[in-house]
């Protein structure tokens, strides 16, 4: 144990000193712009097959606080849904009824000391899925708890420093090289709910995502992905858009952005906290939302003075 935290303090002393240095993850400036990247094989296309809609001039998607122009193509790849190839809605981990289990506990994946990503989310799963079926069935170990059998195997990750199995509550800590921490159990890892699902009634649910996803474009609704939550809202009317836009755009402090959202009852209020903290101005956007402002008041015949588009500055 001596050895391993004086190579990891090693390690840590030599980013701090290098410039520049990549590995270390203390200071890191996520780029939230970037589309996630999840590993195919979850998509199941072989099984779900795949679908795209034809090009949508309508509607707004705002994606981790920037604005995503139209053309929108919605594209359901398996079990997942992409707007413009960025994923919305991720793959569920799906297993069928009739699919065997695992003869074996997962391999330990290559990955750095340092590494905090779907990998480790895979191999958590299917180190639960080999363990459950096997304590599960006819002769089940004596020597060991399941959670206790699925701790040292997580243990095993090199970016894994340790775990800890707590039987009372029947879940695992698990404490990262990168110093985070997290719980794990049977019943929170990803995807274990859908263990038992029918093939017919899993696909459905992504057939109406990928159609409902369509109608909001079509509608011209907003459709928002966000950096901690992906929601829907919708377009009421192009004025309320309009005057959101413009509070954003503001140099006002982050709670009266907030606050003036309220009063015009712009979107939800997980939706108002995520967007204020990331957003990015558009002039694309201000020049589209300015365009269907006056257009809105020239239907209704009420376009007297129309706020100038360098009102948005």
């Amino acid at each position: 144990m001596i050895a391993r935290i004086s190579a990891v303090l090693a390690i840590a002393s030599t980013c701090v000193i290098t410039s520049g240095c990549g590995v270390f993850p203390l200071g890191r400036k996520v780029d939230y712009s970037i589309p996630e990247k999840i590993d195919p094989v979850l998509f199941r296309t072989e099984i779900f097959g795949e679908e795209s809609s034809k090009p949508i001039n309508t509607g707004y998607f705002i994606y981790k606080g920037r604005y995503v122009p139209p053309p929108y193509v919605v594209r359901r790849t398996g079990l997942s849904l992409h707007i413009n190839d960025i994923m919305v809605i991720g793959p569920m981990k799906w297993k069928s009824i009739n699919e065997k289990n695992l003869d074996s506990p997962p391999e330990i994946p290559n990955i750095s000391m340092w590494c905090e990503s779907d990998a480790l989310t895979e191999f958590i799963d299917g180190t639960f899925s080999y363990y459950e079926s096997l304590y599960k069935g006819p002769n089940p170990p004596q020597d060991k708890t399941m959670l206790k059998a699925v701790s040292e195997h997580l243990n095993k990750l090199p970016n894994v420093w340790d775990t800890e199995v707590d039987e009372e509550r029947q879940l695992i800590r698990i404490h990262l090289c990168n110093f985070t921490s997290f719980n794990v159990s049977s019943s929170s890892v990803f995807g274990l709910a859908s263990t038992g699902i029918s093939e017919e009634a899993i696909r459905d649910m992504y057939q109406r995502a990928y159609e409902k996803h369509v109608s909001y474009f079509k509608d011209n609704k907003i459709v928002y992905r966000g950096l901690k939550i992906s929601e829907i809202e919708w377009l009421e009317d192009v004025t309320t858009f309009y005057d959101a836009v413009k509070i954003l755009n503001s140099n006002s402090w982050s709670f009266t952005k907030r606050s003036n959202l309220a009063k015009i009852n712009f979107a939800s209020e997980k939706i108002v906290r995520d967007l204020v903290s990331c957003y990015k101005p558009s002039k694309e956007l201000e020049k589209r939302l300015y365009d269907e402002y006056v257009k809105a008041l020239d239907e209704q015949g009420r376009r007297k003075k129309t706020t100038p588009f360098d009102k948005f500055k």
